[in-house]
């Protein structure tokens, strides 16, 4: 088997046989200068040094040489990566873009974060976005190219500073880091409104539909997976203290008030948003279905993501010609939103 001896550039002699029955290097040949690349075969690789920097620095616009063996292969500066907030939605994670221009397509790259703003106390992004204490290396487009990729597990209402770290090859000496760039998570944040706090529904006569359409429920989260309404009643229908506290029963979920000789009930008329009704509430195209209004909560809004949401809500009662008249047959429903983060 042949023998292979190597030395540093300018300092020792190489030698080497370039076969043997278990490797071959392709045009392989080194000189006093070194060499600019690396010589390789199925199962080996070889690189040479330039040389050795002594003193101080050595600096130019995107090159920075500290002292000591000098890389053949050897990255730009990178720039320092776009970094985004969604538009101040984000409260857990945060995007970032890296900018891999002046720099060769064969350049990985790695993302560090941290919260001091320091230049050298970092956190890594990892393959999964979760940040880890080693160096994640992966090409532009592992990273998302254009598209970006996102860091996650973050604390909200907190300002994060991201770096870019780059090597070339597998020889490839880690250069300097970009300059940091800089963005804050938000806080968690639920808004929600019902408008108008009270309705009248008049009086009630027997035998009569009572229709009122002019329930608003707007929301507004930047929670991950979006919100829901729910209703409930606090009692089991439209209750008449004059009339010996006569209920007006809810109907039970999905019934036709035209069907039913008596009944109480509520129906989304129009979602706004990308929300949509719940259960049996969920009754379009007119007519007058209607859910159950129980004392226990029920889902009538939802949205699936990140947004504004709610819609009309359309409250109906029908009255038999045995139910008593009267103008005191109330109700008090509670909505509540809740955001799942």
């Amino acid at each position: 088997m042949g023998k292979f001896f190597s030395g540093l550039a300018g300092l020792a002699l190489f030698g080497a046989i370039s076969s043997s029955s278990h490797f071959q290097l392709q045009s392989f040949s080194l000189n006093s200068g070194g060499t600019t690349g690396p010589a390789d075969s199925s199962s080996h690789q070889l690189v040479a040094t330039l040389g050795e920097q002594t003193g101080a620095l050595a600096a130019g616009i995107n090159k920075f040489y500290t002292s000591g063996l000098v890389y053949a292969l050897s990255t730009d500066v990178p720039n320092p990566p776009t970094v985004s907030n969604g538009g101040g939605t984000y409260y857990n994670k945060l995007k970032f873009t890296i900018n891999n221009s002046n720099e060769p397509s064969d350049v990985s790259y790695a993302v560090g974060v941290n919260t001091d703003g320091s230049i050298s106390n970092f956190s890594f992004v990892q393959s999964d976005g979760a940040l880890g204490v080693s160096r994640y290396y992966q090409n532009y487009t592992g990273w998302g190219g254009a598209s970006g990729s996102v860091a996650t597990n973050l604390n909200p209402g907190t300002t994060y500073y991201f770096s870019v770290f780059a090597k070339q090859s597998t020889f490839g000496a880690p250069i300097s880091n970009s300059n940091l760039a800089s963005i804050a998570t938000v806080n968690p944040s639920l808004s929600f409104s019902l408008n108008p706090s009270s309705i009248d529904l008049g009086n009630l006569n027997a035998g009569v539909l009572v229709t009122d359409s002019s329930l608003a429920v707007n929301f507004l989260t930047n929670a991950y997976n979006g919100a829901q309404v729910f209703l409930a009643g606090s009692s089991t229908g439209l209750v008449s203290t004059t009339n010996g506290n006569y209920t007006i029963n809810v109907t039970p979920p999905s019934q036709d008030l035209d069907s039913l000789s008596e009944g109480f009930g509520a129906r989304v008329g129009a979602t706004t948003g990308s929300s949509y009704a719940e259960g049996s509430y969920a009754q379009f195209g007119g007519g007058n279905v209607v859910g159950a209004i129980y004392t226990t909560f029920s889902p009538i809004f939802g949205l699936n993501f990140p947004g504004a949401g709610g819609g009309q809500v359309i409250l109906q009662a029908k009255t038999s010609t045995t139910t008593p008249s009267g103008s005191d047959y109330t109700e008090t429903l509670t909505f509540v939103a809740a955001a799942s983060y």
